[in-house]
């Protein structure tokens, strides 16, 4: 019994967590095809059929159903259902996958573009729609659904200066600029001395260095400062920050991976980039042989057709730096590319240092449209 009992919690904390990674794509779904349909029926009523009449049911549930799912994919492909979207690329996203249905609306038959005005107002409402029930829900939950900007906290440090140091630098990788910066060594016995620091300086974040305080003594120094300030813990292992600045928030963390090849909407992007290319080049053959290589650009066509396979099974990719290359400067593993970034080093600067200044950049800045630019410039003959 006790076995099925852990067995039972465990699988409804697996489906807890299903239901909550689904819920904000269906509730989504809904809203759009609410949209779709409330904007048909007034089009149908004052603009398209006027003295009667309505759009047959392929419309209603074919052509709305994959705006719907075009919609939902572009948002997901943009990383919206990951933590802390920002509005701006809830925007961006929809005016992508919007772009990309008008595209395949003027590739149907006559007897299927039913209304390219349906098409832009469904997908301005629905913007519109998408970003009002976040907003409402997080103002009424005190939740927060969208990044936040980036505050410049008044922050006291409780530590060691070599601590100091690598809090300083995790902030200013996290790109965090502290307005107030002050610094107290040792937090034994001196919780009067940090209040008044604390009043003198209006501090609003003070950060507490883990290792020089046990469980114990961390909670009584949490009791009687947290009360004038927020409270975070500046983990020992991984140079991790956390805390809460409300107990009706969920606690934030700076920290963990610094590297955008590690950002699992970098990694879906530069999947579905290693796939879409090689099946455009193959689907448009001899086009894109004439175009490639008439923009001296053959080597990319050849080298794309030559590892399709592997670059569709994820074995290769198409720009980035090698597994040895990513073992020997500590960077998030990627798999072998067939344009490696290492190569586009000028011969007098090919030097490790060199080599691993380009990979530990690239690593933590990577990008899609970068990678396009890489890939264009790596290939020219």
């Amino acid at each position: 019994m006790i076995y099925t009992g852990i067995y039972l919690r465990a699988s409804l904390a697996i489906l807890a967590r299903l239901g909550r990674s689904a819920a904000a794509p269906l509730i989504d779904a809904a809203v759009l095809a609410i949209v779709l349909e409330q904007l048909k029926s007034y089009w149908e009523s004052n603009h398209r059929f006027i003295n009667g009449g309505s759009y047959p049911d392929t419309y209603t549930y074919y052509v709305q159903g994959s705006y719907v799912l075009v919609w939902i994919l572009g948002l997901w492909f943009s990383g919206t259902y990951s933590k802390y979207a920002r509005p701006a690329g809830v925007v961006r996203s929809m005016i992508a996958a919007t772009l990309l249905l008008g595209f395949g609306y003027g590739l149907l038959p006559e007897d299927l573009r039913f209304s390219r005005a349906l098409l832009v107002l469904g997908a301005t409402g629905g913007t519109a729609a998408v970003l009002a029930w976040r907003t409402l829900l997080e103002w009424l939950t005190k939740r927060e659904f969208f990044a936040k900007p980036l505050r410049r906290p008044r922050l006291l440090f409780v530590g060691g200066a070599q601590r100091k140091l690598d809090l300083e630098q995790l902030l200013a990788e996290r790109n965090i600029s502290p307005a107030i910066f002050i610094h107290h060594e040792n937090p034994s016995n001196a919780s009067e001395h940090i209040k008044n620091l604390v009043d003198l300086h209006q501090i609003n974040e003070c950060v507490v260095d883990s290792s020089m305080l046990s469980n114990a003594e961390l909670m009584q120094f949490m009791e009687e400062i947290g009360l004038k300030c927020a409270i975070k813990t500046f983990l020992a292992q991984g140079n991790f920050l956390v805390g809460s600045n409300s107990s009706l928030t969920q606690g934030e963390a700076y920290g963990g991976s610094l590297f955008q090849t590690a950002n699992p909407v970098y990694v879906r992007q530069k999947r579905s980039l290693d796939i879409l290319l090689p099946l455009l080049i193959l689907a448009s053959l001899p086009l894109s042989a004439v175009l490639l290589f008439g923009a001296g650009r053959g080597k990319l066509w050849m080298k794309i057709l030559g590892q399709f396979l592997p670059l569709l099974a994820g074995r290769h990719t198409l720009v980035g730096y090698s597994p040895a290359d990513a073992q020997e400067f500590n960077v998030p593993m990627m798999a072998t590319p067939i344009f490696d970034i290492r190569t586009g080093i000028p011969e007098n600067l090919d030097v490790l240092q060199s080599a691993k200044a380009l990979v530990i950049n690239y690593a933590r800045e990577a990008n899609v449209g970068g990678d396009w630019k890489q890939l264009w410039k790596l290939s020219k003959k």
